[in-house]
């Protein structure tokens, strides 16, 4: 098996770069305007904590589907804090929260366990060694009438 690896490119102008990877739009960054940005973009920090939101939620949503959990929906969102540390300031926690509807109030436990397996598993998310909070919201989704219990 080859090693995976990611390849990106970032020509900067000005205050803003064109982040581009093979295969993908450019996306254009540039800093917030705390950092000396415009702010009309996105930023470094918003693709960092973009980037461990959607590892653990495809990390989750495959571990799902090999369990044979239905989602009836399944969103997150996620908030980097920035702090002071011994190097200078760093992004030092990010915590996600999950909103996860499922068919089967069976389900429940088992979403509780893959959360928490997507956390050990999320090759993004495990890459950083600042505190990472994982909450989740679980409802079972309304039944339509007339429809029978599985």
């Amino acid at each position: 098996m080859t090693t995976p690896s990611y390849h990106a490119s970032l020509e900067w102008k000005g205050t803003h770069g064109v982040l581009q990877a093979p295969d993908r739009p450019p996306l254009t960054v540039s800093a917030r305007r705390a950092f000396g940005g415009d702010g009309d973009a996105w930023s470094p920090g918003e693709l960092l904590v973009g980037a461990i939101a959607s590892s653990l939620m495809s990390t989750f949503a495959a571990l799902a589907e090999g369990s044979r959990i239905h989602l009836a929906g399944c969103s997150c969102s996620a908030v980097g804090t920035i702090g002071p540390t011994e190097a200078g300031w760093a992004l030092t926690n990010v915590a996600v929260c999950f909103d996860v509807s499922v068919e089967r109030e069976a389900d429940r436990a088992l979403v509780d366990q893959l959360m928490v397996e997507a956390r050990e598993k999320s090759v993004v998310a495990s890459s950083f060694r600042w505190d990472l909070t994982l909450e989740s919201v679980i409802t079972v989704a309304a039944r339509a009438a007339g429809v029978g219990a599985r």
